[in-house]
């Protein structure tokens, strides 16, 4: 299975063909030009990331970069672009490891895809589900689901130049959370969502996460009484942010039972 770019109004260009199984695509642009990442299946190689620019070489091989060279189940690759140079994050879980977030780091000078390293050192819970976002400041800021043996929480790290920084949670106990989003505004503030479960019910929680010893603006932004899940954020030009998200409604449905990503 592959599938296509479509920039603006130009005719679909072909980025995969049959000989490969092909899904979860992720785009970024940088410098005018957009980048793909996805994750490539081939019959007993098992799964690989790899990421390539949406423009020229037409299907196949030709400019596609492998950034996992060792085969395995990888998850839902995610692409930014910042000062210069491309990110991609993903979701590494095998069947005998608790899930792990990997990066890959194509910096502007060399123009080369880094070896994977994992996302937070030491981690050794498993978190899943990253998603990335940029500045045009230059600042960079992933936030994911940490397992913490009970239920979910959204943690936040942000690079610091030379290394990410110490993992900020942003929720507690109080809620088990899921799918995180992340996107900074005009002003370059970084805004976060993601779905908690609680008493029965998903909803929409909010937060502009400041410095660690600032206090938390977090809220609900749902109604409550039906399944609000999948939220997504965009920043408008013009300062405000709007937010998007699924609503399901299930007569008498509440716990679905205990589940972590294998």
């Amino acid at each position: 299975m592959g599938f296509a770019l479509i920039a603006s109004a130009a005719e679909p260009a072909r980025l995969s063909g049959a000989a490969s199984y092909d899904g979860q695509p992720s785009v970024a642009v940088l410098q005018g030009k957009p980048w793909v990442a996805w994750v490539r299946y081939r019959d007993n190689e098992g799964d690989r990331v790899v990421v390539r620019a949406g423009e020229g070489g037409g299907e196949g091989e030709i400019g596609t970069e492998v950034l996992t060279p060792q085969p395995g189940q990888y998850v839902r690759p995610v692409l930014a672009a910042c000062q210069g140079e491309l990110w991609c994050l993903w979701t590494r879980s095998e069947p005998d490891q608790v899930s792990s977030i990997w990066y890959s780091r194509r910096e502007a000078v060399k123009g080369r895809w880094s070896a994977p390293e994992v996302l937070v050192r030491g981690e050794v819970r498993a978190h899943q589900n990253v998603e990335v976002a940029a500045s045009q400041t230059g600042d960079l800021a992933a936030v994911y689901q940490v397992h913490t043996g009970k239920d979910y929480d959204i943690h936040l790290v942000r690079w610091e130049g030379h290394g990410w920084g110490e993992p900020q949670p942003l929720s507690g106990p109080e809620t088990s959370d899921w799918d995180p989003v992340a996107t900074f505004d005009a002003k370059g503030v970084l805004h976060v969502a993601w779905s908690g479960f609680r008493d029965g019910d998903y909803d929409i929680y909010w937060d502009r996460p400041l410095e660690p010893c600032d206090k938390s603006l977090r809220r609900r932004i749902s109604a409550r009484g039906e399944y609000d899940l999948h939220p997504w954020l965009a920043a408008a030009p013009a300062g405000k942010i709007c937010a998007t998200w699924d609503v399901v409604r299930v007569a008498g449905h509440a716990l679905s039972g205990s589940t972590t990503i294998t």
